[in-house]
């Protein structure tokens, strides 16, 4: 639902004067997609370490994505911001 509302706030703001915020929200809703569908891969994996009996690495995996989306996050946050900061003033 919140990926939604990203998407569509976003959309709504690629008129000028709100063009940057748009840009920004867009590449963020993609950066944010693909973490997303990446931590859900990792679980899978953690799941079947976890299964197959193998705890150490499950927990290994779980490490690695706390880190990963941690880290994606800030990354995505990092990027709107720029990108919004940038582009101020260019479409006035």
């Amino acid at each position: 639902m919140l990926m939604i509302v990203l998407l569509v706030v976003s959309i709504c703001c690629l008129p000028p004067p709100f063009t940057p915020i748009g840009v920004g929200g867009l590449i963020a809703w993609g950066l944010l997609t693909m973490l997303f569908k990446a931590a859900g891969q990792g679980a899978e994996v953690m799941a079947i370490e976890i299964q197959s009996g193998n705890p150490e690495r499950g927990g290994c995996w779980l490490v690695g994505i706390f880190a990963f989306v941690i880290l994606g996050g800030l990354l995505t946050l990092a990027v709107f911001g720029i990108i919004a900061g940038g582009m101020r003033g260019q479409f006035q």
